[in-house]
């Protein structure tokens, strides 16, 4: 009982870690909001298009150390390999559909990086590896991005030889981010055109 309300408050605490959008304080303090401007979502990706370089870099480190500390709080809080995956799939979560802002976040990449370095670093280097292969070989960012999420189970198969916990939280972060990403999984499936930002 201690340890399944010990994996609840994690998960919840993570969640609200999520929840808190580093883009959209570093857009209002130029007098923006994210929401509304670039690509609409409160990420590193869109800060870096809307705000530069800069800007964009420290959303994103602070998203990515978003997921780092919904882990290690799990760990601090004496969670099992399962409520750690729950903090994890938590944190990346509030990213994407935050409690705040109206539930409109981020795609959910960098905390879910993040997660992954505290959690199984290797998986994120197979992933990270996978997906600098094929953005060079198609020369498509975006398309690359979607196949390594895609393909982020196996990469935790090969990373964890046999690690279920691992293996639950592969493929619920590689669900979340390929929904968050829907609009690019419609073009791989003829719904709709690509868009030229999508390239």
């Amino acid at each position: 009982m201690r340890t399944l309300l010990q994996g609840a408050l994690a998960c919840a605490l993570a969640y609200l870690i999520g929840s808190v959008s580093p883009a959209w304080f570093a857009g209002r303090a130029r007098g923006l909001d994210l929401r509304f401007e670039g690509r609409e979502t409160l990420d590193g990706e869109n800060a870096w298009r809307v705000l530069g370089r800069g800007p964009g870099a420290l959303v994103f480190l602070a998203d990515l150390l978003k997921g780092q500390a919904a882990v290690g709080l799990a760990y601090l809080l004496g969670g099992s390999p399962l409520a750690l995956v729950a903090a994890g799939l938590a944190v990346t979560a509030g990213q994407i559909w935050p409690l705040f802002h109206g539930g409109a976040g981020g795609r959910g990449l960098a905390p879910a990086a993040g997660v992954l370095l505290a959690a199984s670093p290797w998986t994120l280097a197979i992933s990270a590896t996978l997906f600098a292969l094929l953005a060079s070989l198609t020369g498509r960012l975006a398309h690359a991005e979607l196949f390594a999420v895609a393909l982020m189970p196996g990469a935790a198969v090969l990373a964890g030889r046999g690690d279920v916990p691992l293996m639950l939280l592969a493929i619920g972060l590689a669900g979340m981010l390929v929904w968050a990403r829907w609009g690019l999984a419609e073009v791989f499936l003829g719904v709709k055109k690509e868009d030229e930002d999508e390239k």
